[in-house]
């Protein structure tokens, strides 16, 4: 038998991001975020034909970071709502060397508990 709920989910983060893909395996959502600005002369460049989307960010620190969410049916009911990636105890915040990428696949679970997956 299945069962689902209903449970209103948000994230706050501070700063922008550009998300563009997520992934999610048996246990957790996973986000990558890069801290980033948009580029207004690269972006009107892009808009007109004369340069790539991907192209128009710059970004402001020396990290990324890779955010591990829980699921919402591992969490108390009614406890998804506006959960702060910067305080929050439940989330894992990984470090890694600034990148962007806006396609992630092939997310999964193995054995020994890790998470595994692919960044284009």
């Amino acid at each position: 038998m299945n069962s689902s709920r209903k449970d209103d989910i948000s994230f706050i983060f501070e700063g922008l991001c550009a998300v563009h893909d997520f992934l999610i395996t048996e246990n957790w959502y996973i986000f990558m975020f890069s801290s980033a600005k948009l580029n207004t002369k690269k972006t009107l460049k892009a808009l007109i034909g004369l340069g790539a989307f991907a192209g128009t960010f710059d970004f402001n620190e020396e990290k990324s970071h890779i955010y591990m969410i829980p699921r919402a049916d591992l969490l108390k009911e009614g406890t998804a709502s506006e959960i702060n990636l910067a305080t929050d105890s439940r989330i894992k915040d990984i470090p890694i060397d600034k990148c962007f990428s806006f396609h992630l696949s092939n997310a999964f679970e193995n054995p020994d508990g890790n998470v595994v997956f692919e960044v284009c």
